[in-house]
């Protein structure tokens, strides 16, 4: 699968204190998981083009990887 995004993304990462994320997928589809400290998945999601912009809360630890090729 070819990945549109830098691999960082797919690892376990979150934004500063005081920084807000939007996540907008403008093709295809992606796979939102909200971690622990410890890496471990509280939840899941799919994202796709009809879910519309979703908003990363500062310092939320997640991780994202495409569901098909499409993803940008």
């Amino acid at each position: 699968m070819r990945t549109r995004y830098p691999l960082v993304f797919r690892r376990q990462h979150n934004t500063k204190e005081g920084t807000w994320a939007r996540l907008t997928v403008l093709s295809g589809a992606l796979r939102f998981d909200e971690l622990s400290d410890a890496g471990d998945v509280t939840s899941s999601r799919i994202i796709d083009t009809d879910s519309g912009p979703q908003v990363v809360k500062p310092g939320a630890w997640h991780k994202i990887g495409p569901v098909e090729d499409a993803l940008r």
